[in-house]
């Protein structure tokens, strides 16, 4: 009779975890559309109030970015980092009772190495919101020469005035310029992840030297 409930079990576990799976996605993907949904008809309905000298000194391509790639780099942010940062928050939560539990000495000293993260942490944020607000810009920039030559009249003026190579050499320099800030953000990315990586080795390195030498 165990056994049967034991198979029954091996069964029914891979079933109710697969349904709690799914379940998680559709909460998230309902979450984050909605979300979305609100964000995009709020920026919406603010740009149809601004004024005309707005819509003058912008241009169309740049603020159809804005609507579009903007609204698309905040839900990368409400999927991953949210639900990252509860996540962890539990994990470290649950890791200080436990740690705490078995040796309170080696706990503070394995919480005291904490803070040397910090500060690269931040500095790692910073250039990462520079350059990403540098690469949005960009990109923006690069649908707005689009918008303007692949639009009716404006390929109709290109054509006239034969600035074909000229329009193609400028979307080149944009092109370029956004690949260039996408490597360095992956660049840092890394730089982060490796640093990061070696924190992880150094203090249990520490703690076991620290335990091993009392």
């Amino acid at each position: 009779g165990l056994l049967s409930l034991l198979v029954l079990a091996m069964i029914a576990v891979p079933i109710g975890s697969g349904l709690i799976s799914v379940l998680q996605n559709y909460l998230n993907a309902s979450v984050r559309q909605r979300i979305m949904f609100d964000i995009r008809n709020q920026l919406y309905n603010h740009v149809q109030g601004l004024s005309l000298r707005f819509f003058t000194a912008s241009r169309t391509g740049e603020v159809m970015s804005r609507l579009t790639d903007d609204v698309s780099a905040i839900q990368n942010t409400v999927t991953g980092s949210l639900i990252s940062i509860a996540s962890n928050f539990f994990t470290v939560a649950i890791t200080l009772v436990v740690i705490f539990t078995l040796n309170w000495q080696l706990a503070l000293l394995g919480v005291s190495l904490l803070p040397l993260s910090i500060y690269p942490t931040r500095l790692v944020g910073r250039l990462r919101r520079n350059l990403q607000r540098e690469t949005q810009r960009t990109h923006a920039e690069m649908n707005a020469k689009m918008q303007e030559t692949l639009n009716v009249s404006g390929f109709l003026q290109m054509k006239v005035f034969t600035q074909e190579r000229s329009e193609a050499d400028q979307l080149r320099d944009h092109s370029h310029r956004l690949m260039m800030l996408q490597v360095r953000q992956a660049l840092i990315g890394r730089w982060f992840f490796m640093l990061m990586g070696l924190f992880s080795f150094v203090g249990p390195a520490l703690i076991y030297w620290w335990a091993a030498i009392r």
